[in-house]
């Protein structure tokens, strides 16, 4: 892993950010070697949070254990059993169950065309998550809330949403902030919407089943992709007058939203909020989602290119 000092983590977050670029779309591009260690990558992920369901397990049956052999009568026992289970927020073996399932999910995202380098906000913030699942248990701190590091946008608040809006990223630790704010203001945050909420957002319903096959990608999310893409890059000329508003609103929307991504990732791994060890382990943890995206488009070009032997054979 190579060190980057602290006087030197802006120019690296632009070179991880914007430096190295793949086009994932090119099949003869692809390194035997890269998909390998991208399989690999995510094994280490199934692993980690089959792992930490075990140790909740095993914690879960030493409490239990130790309340049979104290005096306790079996009410109290059930009874602080169920206060265990109903604690899972505060039980760092859930929170580490519960960070490794949403890596796992926005995994299950990425296909060869949310994998290219349009999107390396996406590819960043699932690297950040990827990382703070490994301080959950760690005494180690990782920046939070209360930074403004929520690596999920759509959890964004409207305060929230308005600090990132307007750059006052110090604000967040903030708790009065609010109340020096005049009417207009309080306003306009009240207005606020998320951007990464957009219609026809399909993302939360259509999860892949990773386990099973993490290739076998939604074709309806993909289409969906295509369209709004191919449609905007050539200016919306070819838009029906009934579809345009809701297109181009999409599109917009996806633009602020990617913004907002942006500023996420700047704000969590500045000097401020991020060590320089949680910055290294990022820095190793992005170059392992670009070996899955390797590893998933290989899987899907693979699953096409038999598809379309199969329609050949059969015209």
């Amino acid at each position: 892993m190579t060190y980057i000092p602290s006087n030197q983590r802006v120019d690296a977050f632009y070179t991880l950010i914007r430096g190295s670029k793949y086009r994932y779309e090119n099949n003869s591009e692809l390194l035997i070697e890269r998909i390998k260690r991208g399989k690999e990558a995510l094994d280490d992920i199934l692993k980690a949070k089959m792992k930490a369901e075990e140790e909740y397990q095993k914690n879960k049956k030493r409490i239990k254990s130790q309340n049979k052999n104290s005096y306790k009568n079996k009410k109290e026992d059930d009874e602080e059993e169920k206060d265990y289970d109903e604690d899972d927020n505060n039980n760092i073996y859930v929170q580490e169950i519960k960070c490794y399932e949403y890596v796992l999910e926005q995994l299950n995202n990425l296909n060869v065309y949310n994998c290219n380098e349009i999107n390396e906000n996406n590819k960043s913030l699932l690297a950040l998550a990827k990382t703070k699942c490994l301080f959950v248990k760690s005494i180690r701190s990782f920046p939070d809330e209360n930074s403004g590091c929520i690596l999920n946008p759509k959890k964004l608040n409207k305060l929230q949403l308005y600090l990132y809006n307007n750059n006052l990223f110090n604000e967040f630790s903030n708790q009065n902030f609010s109340r020096t704010l005049n009417l207009n203001e309080l306003r306009k945050i009240e207005k606020i919407i998320n951007p990464c909420y957009y219609e026809n957002d399909q993302t939360d319903e259509n999860y892949v089943n990773l386990l099973n096959d993490i290739s076998n990608i939604k074709e309806k999310q993909r289409n969906n992709y295509e369209h709004i893409n191919y449609t905007y890059n050539n200016d919306m000329d070819n838009l029906d007058g009934t579809n345009y508003m809701s297109e181009k609103n999409n599109y917009l929307k996806k633009k602020l939203c990617e913004n907002l991504k942006y500023k996420i990732v700047t704000n969590c791994t500045s000097n401020k909020n991020m060590s320089d060890t949680a910055f290294q382990i990022y820095h190793s943890e992005l170059n392992h989602i670009d070996d899955i995206c390797f590893y998933i488009q290989s899987n899907e070009w693979n699953k096409r290119t038999e598809e379309n032997v199969i329609k050949n054979k059969t015209k």
